[in-house]
């Protein structure tokens, strides 16, 4: 029997609020290990229009935010 390997899953559609805020499904978060408070770090695909959102962990995720205004 072949396995295949998964390599995309759906977590639904989300609505932009205001202050271009999105919210995450709890399950994603959870599968990521991401809580309310860390950083995770955007990165666009410009070729392909997706985005990517990667947890950060440690030290570079105080970096991340030093200097950014989010109001």
């Amino acid at each position: 029997m072949t396995k295949h390997a998964l390599t995309e899953v759906s977590f639904g559609t989300v609505i932009v609020q205001r202050a271009r805020r999105i919210a995450l499904d709890a399950n994603l978060l959870r599968t990521l290990g991401i809580a309310e408070g860390d950083s995770v770090e955007v990165v666009l695909l410009v070729d392909s229009s997706e985005i990517i959102l990667r947890p950060v962990f440690g030290a570079a995720a105080k970096s991340i935010g030093a200097g950014i205004d989010t109001q």
